[in-house]
């Protein structure tokens, strides 16, 4: 993996291209830091950190486990699989989980606390949002494997 050496990176890429393992590696960091990247760090609770830590660590497994379910280092075409897949799966997801769930959630959250404000980040929206983001990366698991697993 190169992090700083582009001609080095190019010249590979135009001789033999990147293999699924190093283009694995390539994916896991960019989410990873894209991830750290959105945390805000302006007015934050302890509950934004700890929000920013489990999505780092719920991207870090749920991009293995979508690795090992493409089949590893023996696997073909994971970025593609990933990409494609992830985005048409991630439109479906906003419908089916995140709208529905963030409805329910709200409706929950203020009829066993009425009049609370929704401002800050509480523990309860931390696991909400692990919740929902690990549902994400299973599901999306189930459709790569299915394509990687046919013939």
């Amino acid at each position: 993996m190169y992090f700083w050496k582009i001609e080095n990176l190019k010249k590979d890429l135009r001789e033999k291209g990147l293999s699924e393992k190093e283009g694995f590696y390539y994916l896991f960091v960019t989410i990873l830091l894209y991830t750290i990247a959105l945390t805000p760090y302006e007015k934050t609770s302890i509950w934004d950190m700890y929000n920013t830590v489990s999505m780092v660590l719920i991207s870090a497994v749920g991009l293995i486990y979508l690795y090992k379910k493409n089949g590893g280092n023996t696997g073909h075409n994971f970025l593609q699989r990933y990409f494609s897949l992830g985005w048409v799966y991630a439109i479906r997801w906003v419908v089916f989980w995140l709208i529905p769930g963030t409805i329910v959630y709200g409706l929950f959250y203020h009829s066993i606390n009425p009049g609370v404000g929704a401002i800050g980040t509480k523990p309860s929206d931390v696991l909400f949002g692990a919740l929902l983001y690990s549902i994400y990366f299973f599901f999306l698991g189930k459709h790569i494997k299915e394509v990687a697993s046919s013939k």
